[in-house]
C-alpha cells in the first residue's frame, strides 16, 4: 500500500539554537541552502505523498508564507496552529482524523535527511515502523534497542550516561497504521515517552527500520555546524584576510601569491595553503569564499565563487567599477546566495549602539551630517582614497540615515577627498577621507532635531573608540552629554561573521550586501565626475 498522507511536527521553538531561530521555526532553518522542512515535503512528494500536514507554533507566518498551498511543491499542504505546544503526539491527536484511513508518516521536520520515503513506506511492519540510525552520542535523543529481527524491545528517551540501551537512534520518522490512532490520549503528550511504551506494554509489534542515510539533529549550533559545516576557502593571507579567517570555524584552504604567507595562516587555522586562488574556491567542500585581495581581483574571485554556487563574503569596494559588479549581484539574487560586502565598520559596537539610538529616534529626524577618516600611511589601493576608505564613510551615511543619495558634490584627489551628499529625504553629509592625515583618525557626526550623535576612534591606533550622545532640551539650555567607551571594537569582524552565518541559515537579508557595494561605487563614480567637471551630479 502506498503511503499518501504524511504529518510533519513543525512547532518547536529552536530555543538551543539562540538568535537562529528568533524569527524562524528550527525546520525553517537552511541545510545545504534549503530549509530542512522544504527537503521532506520533496522527498515526501517524490514518494507520492500528496496530502501534508504541518503543525505550527514558533513564528508560524515563516512556514505559512514559504510554503503556502504547496502547489509550488506538487503537493497539498494544511496547517495545524496550536496555541500551546502539543507534544510530538498530542500534534497527530489534534488531526487524527485526517488520518483514520490507509498508512501515514509523521516526520520530525527539524531532522535533517535525505530519505527515500518510498522505500520506507515498502518496507514498513506492525502497527508503527520506526526509523533508527546508529550514533555514537544518544545523551541528547531517543534511544530504541532492537532485536535481531528488527523488533523494538525498549525505548529510552535522553538517557544518562551509562544508561543507554543501544547506539540505535529514533531518526523522527515513523509509519504508522490507522490503529495506532487509539493509543493517542488528548492534550498533551509524547510518543517516546507516553505513546510508544505503553503500546511496548500492550505488545504491539513495533519495528525499527534502519536508515540507509546518515541523519542530522540541528538541536544546538554545534549539532546544525556537525550536520552542515560551513567550510571557508579564504583568499589573501594578509593582515584583513588573517583578521576574517581568525572567526570562520571551518577554513579548508588559504590562497595568496605569497605561498609562504598562505602557510602562515592556514597553520594558525588548520587549512591547506595553496598559491592559486581558483585551486581553493574549487575545494569541494567549501562552501563560503571570503576575498580579501587587491582591488581589481575582487570581482573577477567573487564571480568564480558565486558560478560555482558559492555564498560570498567579499572586500570594499567589491570591484573596480559598478559595471563590474551589477552582473555579480544579479547573479547572486538569481541563484539565492548571500553576496556580503565587508562593511565591518556597521559592526563596531559604537555604530551599532549609534544605529540602535537613531531606530529609537534618541536625536529626531536626521538633518545633516560630517565624517572625516583617514591615516598617515601613504599606501593607497588601486583606485584612490576615495574608493579604499571613502566607501566605508558613504555606506554609514545610508545605512544610518535609511536613505538614497540624490547628488553629490566633490573636490578629489588621489590621496584626499573632500565629499557633498545630499539625500533624497533632505540631510545633507560631507565627507572628508585622506590618506595625508598625521595620525589615524576617525570621526562621524549625526545631527538631529533633537540632538546629535558622534563617534570617534576605531580602537588601536586610531584610539578608543567612543559614542557621545547629545540631547538638546526644549529650551536650548545646556545640553545633556552621556559618553560610552567600547573596549573590545575588534568584536566587529565575529559580529560580521555571525551575521552572515544567519543570513545562509536563516534566509534572511544579509547586511551589508554586494549590492550596498554597488550603490557606494555609484556614488563614487559621480564623485569623480562632480570632480572632473566641477558641478554637482544628481544619481
Amino acid at each position: 500500500m502506498t503511503v499518501r498522507k504524511a504529518l510533519i511536527l513543525a512547532a518547536g521553538s529552536g530555543s538551543r539554537l539562540g538568535r537562529l531561530t528568533e524569527n524562524i521555526p528550527k525546520p525553517m532553518l537552511r541545510v545545504h541552502n534549503r530549509p530542512v522542512l522544504e527537503t521532506h515535503v520533496r522527498r515526501l512528494a517524490a514518494a507520492g505523498v500528496w496530502d501534508i500536514w504541518i503543525n505550527l507554533h514558533h513564528a508560524p507566518g515563516a512556514i505559512r508564507d514559504y510554503f503556502g498551498d504547496g502547489s509550488r511543491f506538487g503537493v497539498q499542504i494544511h496547517y495545524s496552529e496550536e496555541e500551546r505546544l502539543l507534544g510530538t503526539a498530542g500534534a497527530l491527536h489534534k488531526v487524527a482524523s485526517e488520518f483514520c484511513s490507509g498508512l501515514f508518516f509523521v516526520v520530525y521536520g527539524d531532522n535533517y535527511i535525505e530519505l527515500d520515503y518510498g522505500a520506507l513506506g515498502a518496507g514498513r511492519r506492525g502497527l508503527v515502523t520506526i526509523l533508527a540510525h546508529h550514533s555514537d552520542c544518544v545523551g541528547d535523543t531517543g534511544v530504541v534497542e532492537v532485536a535481531a529481527d528488527n523488533r523494538i524491545l525498549r525505548l529510552l528517551e535522553k538517557p544518562a550516561p551509562g544508561a543507554g540501551l543501544s547506539h540505535w537512534v529514533n531518526a523522527g520518522v515513523y509509519v504508522c497504521q490507522p490503529a495506532m490512532l487509539d493509543y493517542l490520549p488528548p492534550g498533551e503528550s509524547d510518543f517516546a515517552r507516553d505513546i510508544f511504551p505503553r503500546m511496548l506494554q500492550d505488545r504491539c509489534e513495533l519495528y525499527a527500520a534502519i536508515s540507509p542515510v546518515p541523519v542530522g539533529s540541528l538541536d544546538t549550533p554545534e549539532m546544525l555546524a556537525a550536520t552542515d559545516p560551513l567550510w571557508v576557502a579564504q583568499i589573501g593571507a594578509g593582515k584583513t584576510g588573517a583578521r576574517r579567517a581568525a572567526w570562520f570555524p571551518n577554513v579548508a584552504a588559504v590562497a595568496d601569491f605569497d605561498l609562504e604567507r598562505a602557510k602562515v595562516l592556514a597553520g594558525a587555522c588548520g587549512a591547506r595553503a595553496v598559491s592559486r586562488w581558483e585551486e581553493a574556491v574549487d575545494d569541494d567542500r567549501v562552501r563560503i569564499v571570503s576575498v580579501a585581495t587587491t582591488n581589481n581581483l575582487l570581482a573577477p574571485v567573487a564571480q568564480r565563487a558565486l558560478e560555482m554556487g558559492r555564498h560570498v563574503l567579499v572586500e570594499n569596494p567589491a570591484a573596480l567599477h559598478s559595471s563590474d559588479l551589477e552582473p555579480l549581484v544579479r547573479l547572486a539574487r538569481e541563484r539565492e546566495l548571500v553576496y556580503q560586502a565587508g562593511f565591518n565598520y556597521r559592526f563596531h559596537p559604537a555604530t551599532a549602539r549609534a544605529k540602535s539610538l537613531l531606530r529609537e529616534g534618541a536625536i529626531g529626524r536626521l538633518l545633516h551630517g560630517s565624517a572625516r577618516h583617514g591615516h598617515g600611511e601613504p599606501e593607497l589601493a588601486v583606485g584612490g582614497v576615495l574608493l579604499d576608505q571613502g566607501v566605508h564613510l558613504i555606506d554609514l551615511v545610508r545605512w544610518f540615515s535609511g536613505d538614497e543619495l540624490a547628488a553629490v558634490e566633490a573636490a578629489l584627489r588621489t590621496d584626499h577627498a573632500l565629499a557633498w551628499l545630499d539625500l533624497r529625504g533632505g540631510a545633507r553629509f560631507s565627507l572628508e577621507i585622506s590618506t595625508t592625515q598625521w595620525k589615524n583618525l576617525f570621526y562621524f557626526e549625526l545631527v538631529g532635531e533633537r540632538g546629535a550623535i558622534v563617534i570617534e576612534g576605531l580602537g588601536g591606533s586610531y584610539g578608543p573608540e567612543r559614542l557621545t550622545l547629545i540631547r538638546r532640551p526644549e529650551n536650548l539650555g545646556v545640553p545633556e552629554v552621556e559618553t560610552e567607551t567600547f573596549d573590545d571594537p575588534d568584536r566587529c569582524w565575529l559580529a560580521q561573521w555571525e551575521a552572515m552565518e544567519r543570513a545562509i541559515r536563516c534566509g534572511e537579508e544579509v547586511d551589508g550586501s554586494a549590492a550596498d557595494s554597488l550603490a557606494c561605487l555609484h556614488t563614487v563614480e559621480a564623485c569623480r565626475q562632480s570632480s572632473d567637471e566641477r558641478k554637482m551630479v544628481t544619481l
